[in-house]
């Protein structure tokens, strides 16, 4: 069952908190239910998103972080690192430092990753598989 939005206490709390990421954390946990084999991640730290979490897989969830970059100043996160071992193929039309500033775009680029590293991971079995032949 997903809680209600947050109380202006909590709001306000917000409002005096000096480390966002870190408080909202703290509020989704409170406000928002767990579901197993998932952790939540913020797509936004901003006020208005406080508890407005996406629930990703946990086996994925450090991975996204390692496609991205929090801006301190924006609240967001940006396309980070684009690491591919198959050369230009990879994320095409994306570019690092690209403002994730929708929850849309976010999905977006976390469904982008999920799919590359599942690629990756893919070509990285075929080329072991043939050493072992």
């Amino acid at each position: 069952m997903m809680h209600s939005i947050p109380c202006e206490c909590i709001k306000k709390q917000y409002d005096r908190a000096d480390d966002k990421k870190t408080f909202c954390g703290i509020a989704t946990t409170k406000c928002t239910d767990a579901k197993k084999g998932f952790h939540r991640h913020h797509w936004s730290y901003n006020r208005e998103h406080l508890i407005d979490v996406v629930y990703v897989d946990k086996s994925y969830h450090q991975t996204f972080h390692s496609y991205m970059t929090y801006d301190r100043q924006e609240k967001m996160y940006r396309v980070g690192e684009l690491h591919c071992s198959w050369g230009d193929k990879c994320f095409q039309g994306k570019e690092r430092g690209e403002l994730l500033d929708t929850k849309f775009k976010h999905l977006r680029w976390l469904v982008e990753v999920k799919n590359h590293e599942k690629e990756e991971r893919r070509k990285w079995d075929e080329r072991h598989l043939e050493d072992d032949n």
